[in-house]
């Protein structure tokens, strides 16, 4: 993906991403996962929305007079669309908000020493091929594409 946002490094953005989500699952479904196995996960970016100035925040916080389905790529990208073309350009770039598709999978856990067996291996690329359910979710950033909590965040 190529992108003309200053500063934008896609490989960076999916990294954090990817963590993140890793990170939120370290501690789920222990119960239900193998030892040899965790989660990860192949984050796509959807859509950016890039947010100018504290004029910018209040119209990303904005209710819209349209059905948005957050189960839905392009109703995402229609959102953004329609939010980006509101925005000042002209005013200063103080932050993301980066819509993505989660992705997530099972990987072998690199703590386990072990060759995964057949079976195992079979196990991981069933699991993974059934995953093909859309999981969008956001991620928000300041101007130097460092995570916030809320985008009043961008504020201070």
């Amino acid at each position: 993906m190529k992108d003309i946002r200053e500063g934008f490094n896609h490989h960076k953005v999916i990294l954090k991403i990817k963590q993140k989500i890793e990170n939120h699952y370290s501690d789920k479904f222990t119960y239900a996962m193998p030892d040899w196995a965790m989660m990860s996960a192949a984050p796509d970016i959807i859509s950016i929305l890039t947010i100018h100035s504290e004029e910018g925040v209040q119209i990303a916080k904005q209710k819209v007079n349209f059905p948005v389905d957050f189960y839905n790529i392009s109703s995402v990208v229609d959102y953004v669309d329609f939010l980006s073309h509101q925005m000042n350009t002209q005013k200063e770039i103080i932050g993301y908000v980066v819509f993505y598709n989660k992705n997530t999978l099972i990987i072998k856990d690199p703590n386990y020493l072990q060759d995964l067996t057949a079976f195992q291996e079979n196990e991981l690329n069933k699991y993974n091929q059934a995953q093909s359910q859309v999981d969008i979710s956001l991620m928000l950033t300041d101007q130097n594409w460092d995570e916030v909590n809320v985008l009043d965040d961008l504020l201070s």
